[in-house]
């Protein structure tokens, strides 16, 4: 609780961490100067987590809660929570939630997080997959709930009160990627 750093400033796996698994656990009101309040994935692979809360956490550029450098690989996210996580810098920002630039997401609930540039919830750099997921009252400038870049797989999952400042409403934003939508509720 209440923890501070440049990354990570409540767990930082750092370079050439592998096959990393954490169960139930809570971070609350942390805070990163740069990225990842609760969690910073810097060059670690295979990461798994499951059933995490991630309450009130922010970062003042990348993920509110979790930054994943783009050296990562192999990180997944199950059955997890994440509320009114924010990015501070109110010059831009990257991901409310979570920061990635490759990660898989399931059965996991998005709500009440902001950031100030794109997706309130969830930044994807490169590739992501999404299944069996909620994203409620999330914000952003671009992209309510989730903003990717190169491609994102979508499935069983549901959408609701999501709003981009910039458009009216949104859910799902990329610039130039591939988007698979599968079985999905707004």
């Amino acid at each position: 609780i209440s923890n501070v750093a440049d990354y990570g400033a409540a767990l930082c796996r750092e370079a050439n961490a592998t096959d990393g698994f954490g169960d139930n656990n809570t971070f609350i009101s942390n805070h990163a100067r740069i990225g990842g309040a609760a969690l910073g994935w810097m060059g670690a692979v295979g990461i798994y987590i499951n059933n995490y809360k991630f309450i009130d956490n922010t970062a003042d550029v990348y993920g509110g809660a979790i930054y994943v450098n783009p050296e990562s690989h192999n990180c997944t996210i199950n059955n997890s929570v994440f509320t009114g996580s924010y990015i501070t810098n109110e010059t831009g920002g990257f991901g409310g939630a979570i920061y990635s630039e490759v990660v898989s997401i399931e059965d996991s609930i998005f709500t009440n997080n902001e950031a100030d540039s794109y997706g309130g919830a969830v930044f994807i750099g490169e590739v992501g997959e999404i299944f069996k997921s909620v994203f409620n009252n999330n914000s952003a400038e671009i992209a309510g709930a989730i903003f990717f870049e190169d491609f994102l797989n979508i499935s069983d999952s549901e959408f609701r009160d999501n709003v981009g400042k910039l458009f009216s409403s949104n859910n799902v934003i990329s610039d130039r990627g591939v988007i698979i939508l599968n079985n999905i509720t707004s």
